[in-house]
């Protein structure tokens, strides 16, 4: 398994708000586990989230 991120450190990542980034969460875009009160996305999950976006793009 690889690491798991927080919101904030994926909204690091992608160079975006924490908030933007449990908006993707909960819209469905950007798959994650709620582990207690927070959630968690796989560094996995974070590069097919972007891998997506750039071919939307196209």
């Amino acid at each position: 398994m690889e690491k798991l991120l927080t919101p904030e450190q994926a909204a690091e990542v992608l160079q975006i708000t924490p908030k933007t980034v449990r908006q993707y969460i909960t819209n469905g875009s950007l798959p994650a586990a709620k582990m207690g009160r927070v959630w968690r996305i796989d560094q996995k999950d974070l590069r097919e989230f972007i891998e997506k976006q750039k071919q939307r793009g196209k």
